[in-house]
């Protein structure tokens, strides 16, 4: 397996050696465990043709961005697992692409709200978050797992209905699934790839009622009678 994963991604992006290991295997704040190899593809076609090696030889997979620790699920968090485990960590799939004039972004794996806010200065427009996790170098899907940026009530928590994913399915195959409403081809190469170099334009960006922010959150944080919380941990 490791050598089918240094065929796709190169030995410098296939860390099997302990101590260079840590610092992905270990939170900042808490989780920690071992993991059999720590992968770093540069390309949404590497991520998925590492993932159905991993899928292949039956290896846990923990994807990773910044593995900042806030929530413990960006590592293992102990030894007692039933098989191997694989961290693949996404900080060179960092790319954002702006869309609808700057209204929506597409935020690769590995992209950080930090990226973002420079993204989006020159638009006069602001990330989910800017103050505590922009500073510590938090990735934007990791905002979006954990619908960060609460206490901004106007903009609400990070929150999307349009992604691109892939699973497992019923029959131990696996599927990307395009729910981004962009039209970016069939098969998964060619969607990968054509949302890798932005290839799509205004007309394939489907005008969708799909949501990309919580934008009802300032009315029910106001609810102050409701007898269901206005707000609490992962909303």
């Amino acid at each position: 397996m490791i050598q089918e994963l240094i065929n796709i991604i190169g030995s410098k992006y296939v860390i099997t050696a302990s101590w260079r290991k840590n610092s992905y295997s270990k939170g900042w704040r808490y989780g920690n465990g071992e993991a059999l190899a720590v992968l770093r593809p540069g390309s949404l076609i590497e991520l998925w043709k590492i993932l159905k090696v991993c899928l292949k030889a039956d290896v846990i997979v923990i994807m990773q961005a910044a593995n900042t620790g806030l929530t413990g699920g960006s590592t293992p968090n102990s030894n007692d697992y039933d098989r191997p485990i694989v961290i693949v960590n996404t900080l060179r799939i960092d790319d954002i692409q702006l869309i609808n004039e700057g209204k929506q972004i597409i935020g690769f794996s590995g992209s950080s709200l930090y990226d973002l806010e420079k993204k989006l200065e020159p638009i006069n427009r602001e990330p989910h978050s800017i103050i505590g996790s922009t500073s510590i170098g938090a990735s934007i899907v990791g905002g979006v797992c954990n619908n960060s940026g609460g206490s901004l009530v106007q903009r609400g928590p990070a929150f999307t209905e349009l992604a691109l994913y892939a699973k497992v399915n019923i029959d131990g195959e696996l599927e990307l699934t395009n729910e981004l409403e962009i039209n970016l081809g069939s098969n998964p190469e060619e969607i990968l790839n054509n949302l890798q170099n932005k290839n799509y334009d205004k007309l394939d960006v489907i005008n969708s009622n799909k949501s990309a922010s919580d934008n009802k959150y300032s009315e029910i944080v106001r609810q102050v009678k409701s007898t269901t919380p206005a707000r609490y941990n992962a909303d």
